[in-house]
């Protein structure tokens, strides 16, 4: 059965902090962490979506990578509000 983070898109904006790929002990620590699981996310949807992986090409084919780009975009620019 396919992971639904992935399949779903929907479910991305839920950030799980037991999901962190490290553990980090301030709120910079959180904060990168969260970009790069964006950035992460975006690049395996680009990467199914290459590979012709469905529903991610039709996401792609619908502009959600810039949508994500913008995601990742606003939580850099923004990061100082949490830090």
């Amino acid at each position: 059965m396919a992971d639904p983070a992935v399949t779903d898109h929907r479910l991305w904006p839920r950030f799980r902090p037991s999901r962190l790929p490290q553990p980090v002990d301030s709120t910079a620590g959180v904060v990168g962490a969260v970009i790069a699981r964006q950035q992460d996310d975006a690049d395996l949807v680009r990467r199914l979506a290459e590979q012709g992986h469905e529903p991610q090409a039709t996401w792609v084919a619908d502009g959600l990578l810039a949508e994500l780009g913008e995601r990742i975009d606003r939580s850099k620019t923004h990061r100082h509000l949490v830090e």
